[in-house]
């Protein structure tokens, strides 16, 4: 006799080959010994801004903006950066916004050598913000690039205010 429900079935089938293979994706390999997270954090400072501008015609007012900031960190992450970011501005002052920051430098607990790493962002923040309270609020997380030279994973927490940012990162080195 056929299953009642064969869409449903179908459905749990293919959810549970999903889960399935996140699991493997997620687990370490036998003999990496990963080990316990690292965690860190720092401060850096932005020291050159480009940014373009372009208004769209959207209702309510909103514009779009594109940002190449470039700066320095220090603590956790000791090198230079390049964030490039698309963020929306709407009429409120409200700000959403996405983009990818490279680093290239060292990395607490990874090796004395240099590295490069991408790390996406996506936050919010406010237009406008007083210069002594946070502009911006990001969540990160390694996602990789073309231009990667160190195998790593993890997620964090970055603020800026004015040109300063402050980070929290809890990641693993490969």
């Amino acid at each position: 006799m056929p299953h009642p429900h064969p869409r449903r079935r179908s459905q749990t089938l293919v959810a549970l080959g999903a889960l399935a293979a996140v699991m493997l994706l997620a687990a370490p390999a036998a003999g990496q010994g990963l080990g316990p997270p690292l965690e860190g954090s720092g401060t850096g400072v932005i020291i050159f801004e480009t940014m373009q501008q372009e208004e769209i015609r959207a209702p309510g007012g909103n514009s779009l903006q594109n940002r190449i900031l470039e700066g320095t960190a220090e603590g956790a992450l000791e090198g230079d950066f390049v964030h490039t970011t698309t963020g929306m501005v709407h009429r409120n002052g409200h700000v959403t916004f996405q983009g990818t920051l490279e680093f290239t430098g060292t990395i607490a607990g990874c090796g004395d050598e240099e590295h490069t790493l991408t790390i996406g962002l996506a936050g919010r923040g406010e237009a406008g913000a007083p210069p002594d309270l946070p502009a911006t609020t990001s969540q990160v997380r390694v996602i990789g690039g073309p231009s990667d030279t160190l195998h790593a994973n993890g997620q964090g927490t970055l603020t800026q205010v004015g040109p300063m940012i402050t980070y929290d990162l809890r990641y693993r080195c490969r």
